[in-house]
């Protein structure tokens, strides 16, 4: 539940590898005749990259509402994505000018840390229409859309960054426009693979718990009035989840038999795009290679160490059997943060700016895809707000064997 695009705020923190770093050490191209470039063509075509730049966050911002929220930009709260075909050609559409726009700018004229946010912003406008036309999530996974109204839902509720009425409008509004996105998904996901689907419905059914349990004990301590409109869009929200999980299981789940392979040409390309990597698959994979058997020539010489009349498989086994109990998976997760927290402080790998731990808890139930995430206040927001390490916990219905896997 990730966003898929580099956001061009973050230009300090893009490392000096890949296709930016190829194109920050090519030496700048020779203006017309041969001349460098003037001072004035410099300071142009700064101002106009520095347009380009914050016009696209301004736009970005707007047509992802969610993830808007999540890195701490409240204007859009009370708002859910369009993500009915039309939105999506809307998108595609605008960010296709976008492209065109900083296409307008030579990118020879880019000095110092406009460099990196040039490349950032190319890439991340790609890395998008990459995924709106050419691998079409939104077309193959229908978690895409739960995943969007749980993000929405929780961006708003669980953090203090406004007055409790300004939140709880934006949640009313959020839970009134989640509906729509489930109809969405309904008209969009034709053939996804099994496996998507079948993650699909977990998701939901957790989202609807959210939505039916753990909402209205978040908000319990509010004002009775102002949540009477929030439990109405609420009530209204999980009939509809229910009417959506009939769908997902005996329509989409009979029909699910769509591949999630990309092949290498997708693949290459939203390597590049996304995570600026240019090495070829064939590179990648020598790597991955080597780094495998480096990875298994300590393990043997390790377990050569720890018993020698016992093989490094049956050694291997033995250790995955040690864990914590279920009920002790929250403790050994907070021990574990503040000991990885003091070793960082004591080895001064990095100034730690901030001293309070994140809150460690149990996954929110449309999040326990994952065993772990990490739910942290985005940039731009203000304040000493809260940071959750979500863990997944055990259920009930699980054998032993799955449980040790856990």
């Amino acid at each position: 539940m990730t966003s898929r695009i580099i956001l061009p705020v973050t230009l300090v923190l893009v490392t000096a590898c890949g296709p930016s770093a190829e194109r920050d050490s090519r030496p700048p191209s020779p203006a017309p005749g041969g001349l460098a470039p003037t001072a004035q063509a410099l300071a142009d075509a700064a101002e106009d990259f520095a347009e380009v730049r914050a016009g696209y966050l301004e736009w970005y911002f707007e047509a992802h509402p969610v993830h808007a929220t999540e890195l701490g930009v409240h204007d859009y709260d009370g708002r859910l994505p369009t993500m009915t075909r039309t939105g999506i050609q809307r998108k595609i559409d605008s960010l296709l000018e976008w492209l065109s726009d900083l296409e307008q700018i030579r990118f020879d004229l880019m000095r110092d840390g406009d460099r990196y946010d040039y490349a950032v912003l190319e890439y991340g406008i790609r890395a998008e229409l990459l995924e709106l036309e050419e691998t079409r999530t939104w077309a193959n996974d229908p978690g895409v859309y739960t995943g969007i109204i749980a993000r929405g839902l929780s961006a708003v509720v669980e953090r203090e960054f406004a007055p409790s009425e300004e939140r709880l409008a934006s949640l009313r509004a959020r839970l009134a426009g989640a509906p729509a996105v489930l109809e969405a998904a309904r008209a969009n996901v034709r053939r996804p693979p099994r496996v998507w689907t079948e993650l699909a419905l977990a998701d939901t059914r957790g989202l609807l718990e959210y939505v039916e349990r753990d909402l209205p004990t978040i908000l319990a301590d509010r004002e009775a009035g102002a949540l009477a409109a929030v439990d109405t869009a609420r009530q209204a929200l999980a009939t509809a989840l229910e009417a959506h999980l009939g769908w997902l299981a005996t329509e989409l789940l009979p029909r699910s038999n769509g591949t999630f392979r990309l092949g290498r040409y997708l693949l290459e390309r939203k390597l590049l795009y996304s995570e600026h990597i240019s090495l070829s698959l064939e590179e990648l994979q020598r790597l991955n290679t080597n780094a495998i058997n480096e990875y298994r020539q300590q393990v043997a010489e390790v377990a050569e160490r720890i018993d020698p009349d016992r093989s490094p498989r049956e050694i291997m086994d033995s250790i995955s059997r040690v864990g914590p109990r279920p009920d002790e998976l929250l403790e050994r997760g907070r021990t574990s943060v503040e000991a990885a927290r003091d070793w960082v402080v004591s080895a001064g790998v990095v100034e730690v700016p901030r001293t309070e731990l994140p809150i460690v808890r149990e996954s929110p139930p449309w999040a326990r895809t994952a065993f772990a995430s990490l739910d942290a206040p985005g940039p731009f927001d203000s304040g000493e707000l809260r940071t959750f390490l979500n863990l997944t916990n055990v259920r009930e219905e699980w054998d032993e064997d799955l449980v040790r896997e856990h």
